[in-house]
């Protein structure tokens, strides 16, 4: 890094995840945000990096489970009944 920098090319140490989470720039600009997983609890996970004074992005929650979803989107939205979904479930369609 030290060597780019002073031939004049823009560079930054590489650094690991540990040290990304515990550099004081991107605890600053709140690069992290924690979550509620329901399978692993409290998780930090990349914020959005935008920052809106009017909008501001946030985090709410931790990506969903495989298939948690699947009552709302197929029942509620698609339409399919209880039993075609516990049958696509058990014929291994859905899960």
């Amino acid at each position: 890094m030290d060597m780019l920098q002073r031939a004049g090319v823009a560079a930054i140490p590489s650094f690991n995840n540990e040290e990304i989470f515990n550099d004081p720039h991107c605890r600053e600009r709140e690069c992290f945000a924690s979550v509620d997983h329901p399978e692993e609890g409290d998780l930090y996970i990349v914020a959005p990096p935008w920052k809106f004074s009017e909008t501001p992005a946030e985090a709410t929650a931790a990506a969903p489970l495989l298939g948690q979803h699947n009552g709302y989107v197929f029942g509620e939205l698609l339409g399919i009944s209880d039993e075609q979904i516990n049958r696509l479930e058990t014929d291994k369609v859905l899960y």
